[in-house]
């Protein structure tokens, strides 16, 4: 059961975790600072300068040469730290040099950052980058963060290097994060359906050269003498576990979705039953749209709340910042859960609906079992390669689809399963009874 709570758990943590670290470092850090009795604004620390409260840079280039014993905060294009702080460093800009000390960590959001050799950071290095260039003999005291397009690392961290580097890796975690949401739990991994495939080849062939042929091919996989193949790190109680656990998380959305709104949930099944290709239609656009528009909102928050800081207004831009990011961190949570679980159990219910009213005419009497029944099958049914993901593609539109039409499209139909009444037969009219009534 912990296992199964995590895991639905762990589809929204890793969702933009750098980016919520970011941001939300940066607000804590305004806000305290605000409260601790505000801030120096200045364009340039001269050298030798030795301020006492937190800095706010500013400016085309805005540069730091002194000494500052407290949290700076610089945005520009050109930003340059080339003296000692005694605190921690929030900056975004364009390209960002850091030559002197932090004895905090460094939030960073730039184009180009590059940590020259005299420069260390005592705690940890939070960075989202188009560049990264450490330089030898700069050193992080804690971890490295980063999430970049290219990297030059060629600095000392003293402890965990967490990096996605390059296009080619971020798209791979964009596309795994997608079919983790398609699917509603982790993709099949391809090596772990290979040397399966391969063990159960070796078993099917019986020439001894075909034999080798395969054996030398899939070398990964350990064949015995006797034509016995057993493909390396394949545990079936280890497999069985993880449908398992995926299908005690369906379980538990779906469940309280149907116990807390049943009619919602069954006026969803309806609408999917008797509207499916509009609810595909409408559920395809939703899927689209619920990864796509939060990026925007997300930069518009931030512009908006930017513009507040620059003409001097920081209690409102923070109270944008803290109410607009939790805001659309809790609606797109909402959208995950809809899109991951939620559109799944509504489906999976239909289908068993569907199946057990072939055996048992009160099938919807006991609506947990259906359920149950056609979660059962998706779970199964979703690690078939290409069959799989297509069948999780169409419950995800085809729920999303649904749920969209019943909350916001007022013409669509409502309807709602109900337990059809017994028919029972009436007593017959005594026939003294008759001739009164006449």
């Amino acid at each position: 059961m912990k296992n199964s709570i995590q895991s639905v758990g762990n589809v929204i943590l890793k969702k933009g975790l750098l980016s919520a670290v970011l941001l939300f470092a940066l607000i804590v850090g305004v806000v305290g600072s605000a409260q601790a009795g505000g801030m120096i604004r200045a364009a340039k620390v001269q050298t030798g300068s030795v301020i006492e409260k937190d800095v706010f840079l500013t400016g085309e280039n805005p540069t730091l040469d002194g000494t500052v014993n407290g949290d700076v905060f610089a945005f520009g294009s050109d930003v340059a730290i080339k003296g000692d702080i005694d605190g921690s460093l929030f900056v975004i800009g364009k390209q960002v040099n850091l030559e002197g000390n932090v004895t905090g960590s460094v939030y960073s959001l730039a184009a180009a950052f590059d940590q020259a050799e005299t420069s260390s950071i005592a705690r940890s290095l939070y960075l989202l980058a188009v560049d990264l260039s450490t330089q030898k003999g700069s050193t992080i005291g804690r971890d490295l963060w980063t999430v970049a397009l290219s990297a030059s690392l060629a600095g000392d961290t003293a402890r965990d290097t967490k990096a996605v580097v390059g296009l080619l890796k971020i798209y791979r975690i964009l596309r795994d994060g997608f079919n983790r949401s398609i699917l509603g739990m982790s993709p099949p991994s391809p090596n772990r359906q290979m040397e399966s495939f391969a063990a159960l080849s070796v078993k099917a062939v019986t020439h001894p050269q075909l034999q080798r042929s395969l054996a030398r091919n899939y070398s990964h996989v350990d064949f015995s003498p006797g034509l016995k193949a057993q493909a390396k790190n394949t545990d079936p109680a280890e497999w069985f576990l993880q449908r398992l656990q995926a299908l005690v998380s369906f379980l538990i959305i779906g469940g309280l979705a149907l116990w807390w709104k049943p009619n919602y949930f069954l006026s969803w099944a309806d609408t999917v039953r008797n509207r499916p290709l509009p609810s595909a239609g409408y559920g395809f656009v939703v899927l689209m749209n619920g990864f796509l528009v939060p990026f925007l909102l997300l930069a518009i928050i931030v512009g908006i709340a930017f513009v507040f800081y620059f003409v001097k207004l920081q209690a409102i831009a923070s109270i944008i910042l803290v109410v607009g990011l939790s805001s659309l961190g809790l609606a797109f949570t909402a959208f995950l859960v809809c899109a991951t679980y939620l559109s799944k159990a509504i489906v999976a219910y239909l289908v068993g609906i569907l199946i057990l009213k072939l055996i048992w005419r009160n099938a919807d009497k006991y609506k947990v079992l259906p359920l149950l029944l056609g979660l059962t099958l998706y779970v199964f049914i979703v690690q078939i390669p290409v069959i799989g993901w297509i069948t999780g593609f169409l419950l995800t539109i085809l729920g999303l689809g649904a749920m969209w039409q019943v909350g916001f499209i007022k013409d669509s139909p409502k309807v709602f399963s109900e337990v059809e009444p017994e028919i029972t037969k009436e007593d017959p009219i005594p026939s003294s009874t008759k001739g009164k009534a006449k």
